[in-house]
């Protein structure tokens, strides 16, 4: 643009469009210079500087909330990046994991990482590995979270949590120690043994012995006994008449 001063007159004003972009950025700057091919005039000061102070925003969050992996798998991968917004420099994220019912290292490799999210890849995915324990027990979970590091910048983290649940993929085998109990009427008890026979329990687990009558017929109702595992090594049925569980 050139600029021509007249007697009388000691300022001009020139205006310089600016483009509202979109793109996160920070402050920016550009500079106005001044040039004369007039010998007689000095020109000081030659150059000011413009700054841009950006008014845009960014949401980086998980892409989603929850996460289901079977034990078995071996690992899951969760995904985060630029939710809403357009990055248009480099920033950095955190990435850590925290235990709820699952604990580290026991059920998951426990995980801590920084990621950085550019304006050619503004989403990531990490990997944590599952740890198959083989126990029976519930759905567990731990969580993973998300923390900006990289500050100056208007950006939001959210959802900055996700949960990881893990399905467990593990069984146990219980069953009577012996496959028939022998006992003379006389006795008065008999004592029978309910076992875990296969895998390993992590959780209680109940289970049900009722009787029934064969050749020998209970004078009153059925008996039934219940045992909270982990574990119970046994039961006892009584063979008095005072018993309500009384075979004859």
């Amino acid at each position: 643009v050139d600029l021509t001063f007249t007697p009388g007159v000691n300022s001009l004003t020139v205006s310089v469009p600016i483009i509202d972009d979109g793109i996160l950025e920070g402050t920016e700057q550009f500079f106005g210079d001044l040039s004369t091919s007039d010998p007689d005039v000095d020109l000081r000061p030659q150059r000011t500087t413009i700054r841009i102070a950006d008014d845009d925003a960014v949401v980086i969050g998980f892409g989603e909330t929850s996460y289901d992996v079977n034990e078995g798998d071996g690992s899951v991968s969760i995904t985060f990046g630029v939710l809403s917004g357009t990055l248009g420099v480099s920033v950095d994220v955190s990435v850590s994991t925290t235990d709820g019912s699952a604990l580290s290292p026991i059920d998951y490799s426990y995980t801590t990482t920084t990621y950085t999210l550019s304006p050619s890849s503004p989403n990531q995915t990490f990997t944590i590995t599952i740890e198959d324990d083989g126990l029976l027990e519930d759905i567990e979970s731990f969580i993973a979270g998300l923390t900006l590091v990289t500050t100056g910048f208007d950006i939001t983290i959210s959802p900055n949590m996700a949960t990881v649940n893990i399905i467990d993929n593990d069984n146990v085998r219980i069953g009577f120690a012996q496959d028939s109990y022998s006992v003379g009427e006389a006795a008065g008890t008999v004592s029978v043994s309910v076992r875990v026979l296969e895998g390993e329990l992590g959780i209680n687990t109940t289970v049900r012995l009722t009787t029934a009558d064969g050749t020998a017929t209970g004078r009153n109702v059925p008996g039934i006994s219940e045992c909270i595992f982990a574990p119970c090594s046994a039961f006892v049925i009584a063979n008095s008449r005072e018993n309500p569980f009384y075979y004859a």
